[in-house]
């Protein structure tokens, strides 16, 4: 179970700069990952005799930053004040296995049919993404919501892949690295979506609502996007929960893109809330 928030008494250990990182970590009874992680975060430079690398790398930590955590080697070297080749060398004296491209979290992935999997599937087809980078495929949502973001997490995490969370200004961002879940989105035929069980179809609404819709004041429920044989397909998931809807092309498009939206009446509003539950914009 994750520990509470860092409280002030905590916190002025830390600024005191006297007690050393495993001492942090057994007065505060966290983790001496979490106390490291916390101490670079301030950029506190404790005294010497007190620095990170007074942490003992063990193959349990090592495997844990890794593997478990997705940190690339250079991410440990900072969190743990070593140099990169010092990892290196533990992990090749540890006989740790280095990753290859893409290969974070591929055997703890699991693409079975189920109402985490389709809502990532719907959040995807709206604001989520997916890309190639030197450290691998990449699956991400970048959104204001800190709360659509850790909805997003927790699908993630649901399926068995173990994200990275940050904040840069307004805008947080959730990131996973997964080569099966991004040829899984990648070749997601949207002809299908009628396709799927009952249950799913409504993960992946959501999903697709906590992305691109809109909740007008008084008036009805709106969902904006360039592909129109997408929203096509969402029309036709809504009837099979009695829920009308109605497309009509936006005067204002996107870039050269035109903008398509799919509308639903007020008087269906509080039906599709109960239904779908959407986390945000209800």
């Amino acid at each position: 179970m994750r520990k509470e928030k860092w409280n002030i008494d905590e916190l002025n250990l830390i600024n005191d700069r006297i007690l050393s990182i495993p001492e942090l970590a057994q007065k505060t009874e966290r983790t001496i990952y979490s106390v490291a992680s916390k101490v670079s975060r301030l950029k506190i430079k404790l005294p010497h005799s007190n620095t990170i690398n007074t942490i003992k790398i063990s193959k349990s930590l090592l495997q844990e930053l890794y593997w478990d955590n997705n940190l690339s080697k250079e991410m440990i070297a900072r969190r743990l004040g070593y140099c990169r080749d010092t990892i290196r060398k533990r992990m090749k004296e540890y006989d740790l296995k280095v990753r290859k491209p893409g290969e974070h979290s591929i055997k703890k992935i699991n693409l079975t049919p189920s109402e985490a999997l389709y809502y990532i599937v719907g959040v995807y087809l709206g604001d989520g993404y997916i890309t190639y980078a030197n450290r691998g495929y990449i699956i991400g949502l970048t959104a204001k919501s800190e709360m659509f973001i850790n909805e997003f997490n927790n699908a993630l995490e649901n399926i068995g892949l173990k994200a990275r969370k940050d904040k840069a200004g307004k805008y947080h961002r959730v990131i996973g690295y997964s080569k099966l879940l991004h040829h899984f989105l990648e070749n997601f035929d949207i002809k299908k979506i009628n396709k799927i069980n009952l249950k799913h179809l409504i993960s992946l609404i959501k999903g697709f609502y906590e992305s691109e819709g809109s909740n007008g004041v008084g008036r009805g429920l709106r969902f904006y996007n360039t592909n129109r044989e997408l929203l096509e397909q969402i029309k036709i998931g809504l009837l099979r929960i009695k829920i009308d809807s109605h497309y009509f092309k936006s005067q204002y498009p996107l870039g050269k893109k035109p903008m398509h939206i799919l509308y639903i009446p007020a008087f269906f509003k509080k039906e599709f809330m109960i239904c779908i539950n959407p986390k945000i914009k209800f």
